[in-house]
């Protein structure tokens, strides 16, 4: 059941009522999860009358977060949130996955030989690759993301 928004469901002043009007076409068309919780925000304890504490509960956040989501709605600030690409993943990569497993595509070649992989050997040919000095244990990682350390039993330093 959709419930189109009028001015008896609130029965304030014409500002309230465009913030209830963008409120709801924020929740239509955002992607923006922060954007979201502070409509959500605005909604329930502005026009359903729940308590900061009871949207709270509901939204999953704190009670002084709901405070803050609804204040800035009303002042007109949106909230930004994070885009996707900024969280998680390997911000500090220092290739890609697919350069990564041509750069070791001599080394699975090796292991599945039978060869003996040295670690050593890795980093001097991963330094010369990328041009700059690289930890010893980016070279571990490296070699575990790619299940090389599995592949071969035959890993020395």
């Amino acid at each position: 059941m959709s419930m189109k928004p009028t001015r008896e469901l609130i029965r304030i002043s014409d500002k309230s009522e465009d913030s209830l009007l963008r409120a709801v076409q924020i929740i239509r068309k955002t992607k923006d999860l922060s954007q979201l919780r502070q409509a959500q925000a605005f909604l329930l304890t502005c026009v359903h009358g729940m308590t900061a504490s009871e949207a709270s509960s509901l939204l999953g956040i704190s009670v002084n977060w709901v405070y803050k989501l609804r204040q800035n709605f009303l002042k007109g600030n949106l909230v930004l949130g994070r885009s996707a690409s900024a969280l998680g993943g390997r911000r500090r990569e220092n290739m890609t996955v697919v350069q990564e497993s041509r750069f070791l595509h001599p080394y699975f070649q090796a292991a599945k030989h039978g060869e003996a992989i040295r670690v050593s050997d890795v980093k001097t040919a991963l330094e010369e690759y990328l041009g700059r000095k690289v930890a010893l244990s980016s070279v571990y990682n490296l070699l575990k993301r790619h299940k090389l350390m599995q592949i071969s039993s035959k890993i020395t330093k």
